[in-house]
């Protein structure tokens, strides 16, 4: 993966974070499980595919 796209998709997913947290749609629990997963998905998913 190049560092354009990653870059890209890191700010989308600090966007949508910081969205939740502003509208607190997400309490900070849920916040930091759904970023671990998307980041276990990522890092392991890779692997898997």
């Amino acid at each position: 993966m190049n560092f354009k796209v990653l870059s890209i998709e890191l700010c989308s997913m600090y966007l949508v974070f910081w969205l939740h947290i502003a509208f607190g749609v997400l309490n900070e629990d849920e916040v930091v499980m759904m970023l671990g997963q998307k980041m276990w998905d990522r890092r392991y998913g890779k692997i898997l595919l």
